[in-house]
């Protein structure tokens, strides 16, 4: 199929020079599932949360249980007492007893939030509200290939993210390319302490801001126009 079809289409970097490499072909073209940007039309007039908010939407199972993230929060706070005066963590979705038990384990219940399943409209008005987003991508196997959906939309959300997996990922790709938060690999403590202390210290100037840099490309209008252009070179 992918030798004999007339164009190739992959969704991620990885798939595509995976792909190139089982069929030989190079002009696979990769075009990335993004967000749709009429959800978020109202995303420059909504109202930041007051405290230095941390969000985290959808599910968090078992295996997605961030230990690396509690542990990072609870470093910043004793390098940073103000912090938990100001932090709310918001956990918005289902979420694994596990995950509570880690929340309890290291001294963060005054600070954590849980919300149950809402629907998507109020998802995004949480995104639009937050500080900060948290992205945790699955450590597995492909964690480098694959780019969760919540990523485009948490981009849409004009926030910045605090994301973790694989440096040289097609996410970490992402976020380098719309320079939309910081991204730290699964054991990185320290990082993400540091992020999360300057995230802060940015917070606490009134100056905390997401970055829209290059984000347009991300945006199902724009990816519509590519698949398009695709169709219109196959009818020449």
């Amino acid at each position: 199929m992918l030798r004999k079809a007339s164009r190739v289409v992959a969704v991620t970097w990885r798939s595509r020079d995976e792909f190139v490499e089982l069929c030989g072909r190079k002009d696979i073209a990769v075009i990335p599932n993004g967000f749709d940007d009429a959800d978020f039309a109202q995303a420059e007039t909504s109202k930041l949360d007051a405290e230095f908010s941390i969000a985290h939407i959808g599910s968090m199972n078992k295996d997605r249980n961030p230990e690396v993230f509690w542990q990072a929060v609870q470093a910043a706070m004793a390098a940073e007492p103000a912090l938990q005066q100001k932090l709310k963590i918001r956990l918005i979705g289902p979420t694994d007893f596990s995950v509570r038990e880690s929340v309890q384990r290291y001294g963060l219940e005054a600070n954590t939030e849980f919300i149950d399943f809402v629907p998507h409209s109020e998802a995004v008005l949480y995104q639009q509200q937050s500080q900060v987003l948290l992205l945790l991508i699955n450590n597995s196997p492909n964690a480098r290939t694959i780019i969760p959906g919540k990523l485009y939309e948490y981009l849409g959300s004009g926030r910045p993210l605090l994301a973790i997996g694989p440096k040289d990922s097609d996410s970490a790709k992402v976020v380098e390319l719309t320079k939309g938060g910081a991204l730290h690999n699964y054991e990185d403590v320290e990082g993400l302490k540091n992020s999360i202390l300057a995230f802060f210290a940015t917070y606490q100037k009134g100056e905390l801001k997401g970055s829209a840099e290059g984000i347009q490309q991300f945006t199902r209008r724009h990816l519509a126009g590519e698949f398009a252009g695709l169709l219109g070179e196959l009818t020449k």
